[in-house]
């Protein structure tokens, strides 16, 4: 549903996940997977963190932003707080975006 929304927003979506990449391969789901989630931000204008897996708990956020292109970071977790991300100076947003796709020949 997230990748759909995303699409329909006119975003181009890279995806890491440490458990589920076989998964997403074998059933055909049309990703663009990373080595890892510094290599999925790279160049990014937004960075969505939807897990809680223990690899992607603890971000280096100075790592992180160094890899994006904009420093936009979304997160569905709560183990990113907002004080971390505001010293790493990355825009740390909590809430559920709403997606407002864009208009067709965009």
């Amino acid at each position: 549903m997230l990748l759909e929304q995303l699409r329909s927003a006119g975003a181009t979506v890279v995806g890491y996940d440490p458990a589920a990449m076989a998964n997403i391969k074998a059933q055909g789901v049309e990703l663009e997977l990373a080595k890892d989630g510094y290599a999925a931000a790279a160049g990014a204008d937004a960075v969505v963190l939807v897990t809680e897996w223990h690899e992607l708990r603890d971000p280096d956020l100075d790592r992180l932003k160094a890899t994006m292109r904009t420093h936009v970071l979304r997160r569905w977790s709560q183990r990113v707080a907002r004080r971390r991300g505001a010293r790493a100076r990355l825009h740390v947003l909590r809430d559920r975006p709403t997606l407002t796709p864009r208009p067709t020949g965009a």
